[in-house]
């Protein structure tokens, strides 16, 4: 799949292009200011020493979790994913990332420990075929979903299973790689909405309604029949390389967007 070139939309209306392509080294210290909502982008190759490191600074039930995974891949990936994360997090709030505290939702959504900045920040992340996008901002739920799209699928029928008869028959209307590109904006447009909300996989995403293509930016249009409802969140498309296509969640709106492209293992 190649990215898609957009035009500034003539009528008036947002202009806003849905794809975002400008990903940029971090800065040394990231600050979050005015509402902006910061995605990282991590490659999740690592050599072994690397992995060590993370290992070292998880906690036991973390370290716990990953051993239980049967694939020493799956093994290596949560290490990998879990590590970053307390960096990251780490960076932000001026703390060991070994010190911090991680609390869970009924439904499993990890969340920072009051002592630790719970409440303070909120985050995300998202991995798929060897890359991980974060998303992590300030007082607002966010959530961020990465789907790798080069593979071959009946994309209608599975459609079917989260979508609305509006977003089928606009569908159905398209095909090759125009099809491919609109299914991938709806998946992850709604799992990121399931994710910033804490529901993942038992949110009943056949109730989101997303308008999506045409070169102009996906929006919620309705959330559990609730228009309003829909309004109050903000939708981001994001292109972090060739062939994979993510989606950010945020509740409120002017929210800026600062993408950052890193390497673990001279970062981290």
């Amino acid at each position: 799949m190649t990215q898609p070139k957009h035009e500034h939309n003539k009528t008036g209306e947002d202009q806003t292009p849905p794809w975002n392509d400008h990903w940029s080294p971090p800065p040394s210290r990231p600050v979050l200011a005015g509402g902006e909502v910061h995605v990282w982008h991590v490659n999740l190759s690592t050599p072994p020493s690397t992995l060590q490191s993370f290992e070292r600074i998880l906690s036991d039930d973390e370290n716990s979790r990953a051993q239980r995974l049967y694939f020493a891949k799956d093994r290596d990936r949560f290490l990998v994913c879990r590590g970053i994360l307390r960096r990251l997090l780490g960076l932000y709030l001026n703390l060991e990332p070994a010190g911090l505290r991680f609390c869970y939702s009924d439904r499993g959504k990890p969340f920072l420990a009051d002592e630790c900045g719970g409440g303070l920040l909120s985050f995300n992340l998202s991995h798929s075929h060897g890359m991980a996008l974060y998303a992590i901002t300030l007082d607002s739920p966010v959530g961020i979903d990465l789907e790798y799209c080069r593979r071959e699928m009946d994309y209608l029928q599975v459609a079917k299973q989260f979508s609305v008869p509006r977003e089928i028959d606009a569908l159905r209307a398209l095909s090759g790689p125009a099809l491919a590109e609109a299914f991938f904006t709806l998946w992850t447009c709604k799992e990121a909405y399931a994710k910033a909300i804490g529901l993942g996989l038992s949110c009943p995403l056949d109730q989101i309604q997303v308008s999506a293509g045409g070169g102009k930016p996906a929006r919620f249009l309705d959330i559990g029949g609730d228009s309003l409802k829909a309004a109050d969140w903000s939708l981001r498309q994001l292109v972090p390389q060739d062939g994979y296509l993510a989606a950010v969640a945020v509740k409120g709106h002017d929210r800026p967007l600062k993408c950052w492209v890193v390497n673990p293992h001279t970062v981290f």
